[in-house]
């Protein structure tokens, strides 16, 4: 199963990319009208809370460093508070990698040996597994995938 919801992932993150490679880095930090966020901000989020969902509560360890990115694009974020804007690049490789990172983690059977700490959302889901988490977190990219093809859309 991790290895399903793992080639989602990827999947989902080879189509954002494929959407969003030509942009320009000013495409990348437009906000349109209607609109409270960015492309930039999206795919930092999704990188976020990837690694907070399917690493975090468990006795895995974090394959990015997560404070850096809680800064910028965790929950109640904005790029109308950024000092500087992120590079696209780096953002996307960073964005690619981590789907390729967990492919090899779920491979290697790594989720399945995994200690999980059952958590509870904001909303109330609870979450009792670690694939519970993970699919969660597919649902969760889905809807910031289709946030930046909203926002592709309208630069």
């Amino acid at each position: 199963m991790y290895n399903a919801v793992a080639r989602i992932l990827k999947n989902s993150r080879e189509q954002v990319h494929g959407r969003v490679q030509d942009l320009t880095p000013e495409q990348w930090m437009a906000i349109p009208a209607g609109h409270d966020n960015n492309i930039a901000w999206n795919v930092g989020h999704l990188i976020w809370a990837q690694a907070g969902l399917c690493y975090g509560h468990t006795n895995l360890q974090m394959p990015i460093d997560r404070a850096p990115y809680t800064k910028l694009y965790g929950i109640g974020t904005s790029p109308a508070t950024w000092d500087s804007n992120p590079d696209p690049a780096e953002l996307m490789k960073v964005f690619m990698w981590q789907a390729d990172k967990m492919l090899e983690d779920a491979a290697a059977g790594l989720f399945e040996s995994a200690v999980y700490e059952p958590w509870t959302l904001g909303s109330g889901l609870h979450l009792g597994t670690l694939l519970d988490m993970q699919i969660y977190n597919a649902t969760h990219e889905g809807e910031h995938r289709g946030m930046i093809m909203a926002l592709r859309n309208h630069i």
